[in-house]
């Protein structure tokens, strides 16, 4: 079987060699085999110098081609042969059996959804597609998005294997291929070890090149064959109308090669090919092309693509002509017009400005407060755990996330210096269409240093709540805040006090919700008779689990739903200080579970997750979201961070569907009483929901 991905410590997608999986039956025979079949050795290793690898190989060649190869004469050459028919089967097999043929075929994500759906999945194996438009379309950009995503399992509509990349006119740029594996959740450098790399200078060099893969690909798990482009070298190597005959001739059997390759390896090949203008075109288009290299190239390709340039010179207008009697799934936007054995398709598809992923969006509380089904806690990007980010790469990651379909972002007016948590986010929602995200501050806690140390302060009268709430509003440049929180509870004012005045606040307004956080029983109960609470902003995660016992039952007896922030354990789940070293000047240092013995002991917890998330083909922090988003619709996690490939992690454990003995078998995983250390909130643990009572008015 070729190499498949799996979840490593790093919580990112590696290829596992191919011994280190079980075996399946390959869709080649080895050329070896014709030594066990009376073939002399000697002449075996002829034909690998020739390039044949495969019996499949062998039987694609013509005893023209074969008899060719310095040192096998005919009477040799009709020997392997009829050693190799006995091999392999190329004579008439049954529709049965060209079915379960067929159910080989891997399609190969593209990255693009209204791609994938024009194309029936993705880029076919055991096929060849072709991609033509003109300069800046789109073509190349595909080409390195398809390196990344080939190596994805296939499970993630990916194609488990390596790429080969033959490159004509040096457009290939590795650079590029790291930001597009970030965004896949992939390791970079992995991913680029994974891509065999060669430039072509002239058609016989492109020729050449193919033939040594099929070495490669006989020895390794290759999945996807990309040649960019396929006809530059042959608009230059031949000139004038003299020189066409054969040029097209010679097209036509590297374009052979190409089907072969495609078929004794089951690869997806995706060439890309250049436009002239077509004057006798324009039915359907404005200033009409049409692809290079005429009928020879047309015949070979299975799937063409047009690309166009959209408005403004943007990559985003795509016609694909589907050859053959198969079915083409009809994208969204799309006009399809039949004509003889294919389908012409129109779709419209973004290649650079991805639009937003859609993900399912869930009622928070019962007052009418609708979120995406995952949040983003925005704390870590001025500074928590890690070193803060600047305000332009945060508001990068903030519209990231919300391109990846998240729209609750959760701030406080506590969260870095100065405020700057709710600057930053500000600025980024003047980038965003502030209608369709929700946004979530706090206010409550107050700090500043005193004889050189920092001290917190908890206040909640109504005249700081009204005071701060003016403030906020101000920093995030907006008319409302949708979910206003009380950030920890001011045991000296009686909440009915401070519920009063977020209530005014309501009516005024300025504020659409209401919610608590790290607030007790007896609060929670007091605050929601003088105005519905609408969330409890809390602590939960695989290993902090109290919740469970007496506030989770409560809030769900008084509809209110639950805004879970340190899901992945304080960055636990994610790897942090266990594959990651600890970041300088964190806040880590100081929480027990992540300090000396602790640690080692709760690394063996994370071992035993690692493990069920290979079992269930995701990364551990997947699993441990996927873990609590089961735990129930009304439960809402914040996963923060400052990189976009975890981002693109943390929403993926959306997609992960857990059964109920799979949960009970994570859950079993992470017994609470081997979890070792206190989940020790620092300086604010006295200030924590069991002492968060208030008095009474």
């Amino acid at each position: 079987m070729i190499g498949t991905l799996k979840a490593e410590e790093a919580s990112q997608l590696q290829l596992v060699e191919r011994e280190d999986v079980d075996d399946e039956d390959d869709l080649f025979e080895a050329i070896d085999k014709l030594i066990s079949a009376g073939i002399n050795a000697g002449d075996v290793k002829k034909l690998q110098d020739a390039g044949i690898y495969t019996c499949n190989g062998l039987m694609m060649h013509t005893k023209k081609n074969l008899t060719g190869i310095k040192g096998l004469s005919e009477a040799k050459v009709d020997k392997i042969c009829e050693a190799a028919e006995k091999i392999v089967n190329f004579g008439y097999i049954t529709g049965s059996d060209a079915l379960l043929k067929r159910k080989s075929v891997i399609r190969i994500t593209t990255g693009s959804q209204a791609l994938d759906e024009l194309l029936g999945g993705g880029i076919e194996t055991l096929a060849i597609t072709e991609a033509f438009g003109e300069f800046r379309s789109g073509k190349t950009q595909l080409a390195h998005t398809l390196c990344v995503s080939t190596q994805l399992p296939t499970n993630m509509r990916g194609g488990n294997g390596k790429v080969a990349y033959i490159d004509t006119e040096g457009t290939f740029r590795p650079d590029r291929v790291i930001p597009i594996a970030e965004r896949f959740g992939m390791d970079p450098g992995a991913v680029l070890d994974n891509i065999v790399y060669a430039r072509a200078y002239t058609y016989e060099h492109q020729y050449n090149l193919l033939l040594g893969l099929a070495a490669k690909m006989s020895e390794e798990p290759f999945r996807l064959l990309i040649v960019d482009s396929v006809i530059a070298l042959f608009r230059v190597d031949f000139t004038g109308r003299g020189e066409l005959a054969e040029r097209q001739q010679k097209l036509a059997q590297m374009l052979s090669r190409l089907t072969k390759i495609a078929e004794e390896f089951n690869v997806a090949v995706y060439m890309t090919n250049q436009v002239i203008a077509d004057p006798g075109g324009g039915v359907f288009i404005s200033d009409p092309k049409k692809p290079a290299g005429g009928h020879v190239l047309a015949h070979a390709a299975t799937i063409r693509l047009m690309f166009r340039k959209g408005k403004d010179n943007t990559r985003g207008y795509c016609r694909c002509k589907r050859l053959g009697t198969r079915g083409v799934d009809r994208p969204t936007k799309a006009a399809t017009l039949k004509t003889g054995d294919f389908s012409q398709v129109l779709a419209w598809f973004e290649m650079e400005k991805e639009p937003q992923i859609q993900h399912s969006r869930v009622k928070l509380g019962s007052q009418g407060l609708v979120v995406s089904r995952l949040g983003f806690g925005c704390a870590g990007l001025t500074g928590v755990f890690n070193a803060p980010l600047s305000h332009e790469d945060g508001c990068s990651v903030i519209k990231e996330a919300f391109n990846r379909g998240i729209t609750f972002f959760d701030t406080s007016d506590a969260y870095g210096e100065k405020h700057d948590n709710e600057i930053m986010l500000g600025k980024a929602l003047k980038q965003l269409p502030r209608d369709k995200i929700q946004v979530a501050t706090k206010f409550g806690v107050i700090k500043y240093e005193s004889e050189g140390r920092r001290v917190f302060e908890i206040k909640g009268t109504p005249e700081h709540v009204r005071a701060s709430c003016e403030a906020s509003l101000k920093r995030l440049d907006v008319d409302y805040i949708d979910l206003y929180f009380q950030h920890r509870v001011d045991t000296s004012v009686p909440i009915e006090e401070t519920i009063g005045e977020l209530k005014k606040l309501v009516e005024e307004g300025k504020i659409k919700y209401i919610g608590l956080s790290e607030a007790s029983v007896n609060t929670i109960k007091r605050a929601h008779k003088v105005h519905p609470i609408t969330a409890l902003q809390m602590e939960y995660s695989l290993w902090t689990r109290e919740i469970e016992d007496e506030i989770l039952p409560l809030c769900r007896e008084l509809g209110i739903g639950i805004v879970a922030y340190s899901p992945l354990g304080k960055g636990f789940f994610g790897g942090k200080v266990v594959v990651e070293p600890m970041p300088n000047g964190s806040q880590l240092a100081n929480q027990p579970r992540f300090m000396g013995e602790n640690l080692e002991k709760n690394k063996v917890i994370y071992t035993r997750l690692s493990n069920l998330a290979i079992k269930h083909a995701c990364t551990v922090p997947q699993l441990a979201l996927a873990w609590l988003l089961h735990q129930g619709d009304d439960i809402i996690p914040i996963p923060g961070t400052t990189k976009v490939k975890n981002i693109i992690n943390n929403v993926g454990s959306l997609a992960l569907k857990v059964k109920q003995e799979d949960l009970k078998e994570i859950t079993d995983a992470v017994p609470l009483d081997e979890v070792s250390g206190g989940s020790d909130l620092g300086i604010l643990y006295k200030y924590c929901w069991k002492f968060a009572n208030t008095p009474l008015k």
